[in-house]
């Protein structure tokens, strides 16, 4: 009960509440005298300390001196180092933020039964804690102590496998010792574990420090906590930056019609083109190859939004996909508008008079996109949908490109660039089975590749057999 008001400190706490906290949807008949009793005892514990415990209503309040909860005097020092870092200061806000984390004692409520409230304050605070110290890295870095701080680095990527800013920090202090391959090495490392583990790629920033430390650009930036990184090398004058765009897919093969028909409908001035069909045929494959096939085409950069489509009970509204757009231009948070209408005018001022291709991928329908298709010249829009999307744009027909499976030659090709020629030439029935059994979709036979390709010893046949038993009737 003391941590629940520990970390609610200053806020009235109900009696029903600290019932609900301790004992969830069993509480015994005496919760609420039980509750008085805790109570009782707290105050005697509590006499004497910067810390009391009053009466408010039907509920308690702790009152808590300042500087009396080490969590508040943390997030108190790590804002003002943060501070001292955003104004310039940065030898003040890496000292600041030491201090903030010279405060921790291992896990927060380590000793405290878990409940509601105290683990989710645990994780926020632990989250914070990991912010903190990537802030002072990055700060450590500016104030060149790469040497100082790599090892350190290198022991907290291993524990936290999934903090990419973390990774990019440690990339970034062994390409500043010299240790270019290492740095090169701890990239491939963490691509390695995010595609493997959750199914991504690196996030852009991470990628584009992985290019300047592959062809020894400028001296790599240490890494931000916001969503771009600074440059490498001198700006462009781009408003976009191509690695906002993901990489294509590997092994594409054959689309040439629809690749012929998304040249033909945008060298006509179609400024908005939508590409349907069925999940896993490849709508996002083909719009990503003919986006990298026409990099040239728009000076101002290329521009990916994820709309989730269909495989999210809550696609992001629109107003939010904004705010990350606007983030990704580099909008100063405080100029970020809130309402829609305000947002979808800056959107339009942004790109108005450059040439950028903005792609909409995993798009659910026509109204979950209308506000971010700014109908300015020279931008050119790329949707994927699972269903055709009718009314998308002002024009009276824009062009709709519907992808469906691959041929039978194609899907062959497809297989063979994902597990060998010499495999496929080793058992060429068994090969073509496989491409059957996948019903020439693409993204059936890249989840069949992976599982071909990493049993080595494993004759295809094999694999076919278990793919049909395993298949539903």
């Amino acid at each position: 009960m003391l941590a629940v008001l520990l970390v609610e400190a200053g806020q009235i706490v109900t009696t029903d509440r600290l019932v609900d906290e301790l004992w969830g949807d069993k509480p015994p008949r005496t919760a609420t005298g039980t509750v008085q009793v805790y109570v009782m005892r707290l105050r005697r514990m509590l006499e004497g300390s910067p810390v009391g415990l009053v009466t408010r209503g039907h509920g308690y309040q702790l009152v808590a001196d300042d500087g009396a909860v080490d969590a508040s005097l943390f997030e108190r020092d790590a804002e003002m180092g943060r501070r001292s870092l955003a104004s310039g200061k940065t030898r003040h806000g890496v000292g600041r933020l030491s201090e903030a984390l010279g405060l921790w004692r291992g896990r927060p409520f380590a000793d405290v039964p878990a409940t509601q409230t105290v683990t989710g304050a645990a994780e926020r605070l632990e989250h914070l804690r990991l912010t903190v110290i990537e802030d002072r890295f990055s700060g450590a870095l500016d104030l060149g102590r790469h040497a100082e701080v790599v090892d350190e680095l290198a022991e907290l990527v291993q524990a936290h496998p999934f903090r990419e800013r973390l990774h990019g920090l440690l990339m970034t202090a062994l390409f500043r010792c010299g240790r270019r391959a290492e740095a090169l090495a701890a990239y491939h490392r963490v691509r390695d574990t995010l595609v493997a583990e959750i199914g991504l790629e690196p996030s852009s920033e991470l990628r584009r420090l992985h290019q300047a430390i592959l062809t020894d650009g400028a001296e790599p930036a240490a890494p931000a906590e916001t969503a771009h990184l600074r440059r490498l090398a001198p700006p462009t004058g781009a408003l976009l930056d191509d690695a906002r765009l993901p990489d294509e897919v590997t092994g594409f093969v054959g689309r040439q019609a629809e690749l012929a028909l998304l040249d033909l409908a945008v060298g006509r001035g179609a400024t908005v083109v939508a590409i349907d069909g069925m999940a896993g045929v490849g709508k996002t494959a083909l719009a990503l190859h003919w986006a990298h096939l026409n990099r040239d085409m728009f000076s101002d950069g290329r521009l990916y939004v994820n709309l989730g489509g269909q495989t999210s009970t809550s696609p992001p509204r629109s107003a939010d996909v904004l705010s990350r757009i606007l983030r990704s231009f580099g909008e100063p948070e405080e100029e970020i508008p809130f309402d829609a209408e305000r947002l979808t005018a800056r959107y339009r001022e942004l790109l108005a008079g450059r040439r950028t291709l903005v792609l909409l991928d995993h798009v659910r329908d026509a109204e979950q996109i209308r506000p971010l298709l700014a109908g300015v010249p020279g931008c050119v829009f790329v949707v994927t949908s699972r269903a055709p999307l009718d009314g998308l744009s002002h024009q009276p027909h824009h062009p709709q490109v519907h992808l469906d499976v691959l041929s039978p030659a194609e899907a062959g090709k497809l297989l063979e660039h994902l597990v060998g020629a010499l495999r496929m030439s080793a058992e060429p029935e068994a090969a073509a089975e496989l491409v059957r059994a996948c019903a020439y979709l693409p993204l059936a036979l890249r989840v069949a590749a992976v599982g071909v390709v990493g049993h080595p010893g494993r004759a295809i046949a094999d694999y076919v057999r278990n793919l049909v038993v395993k298949a539903p009737l």
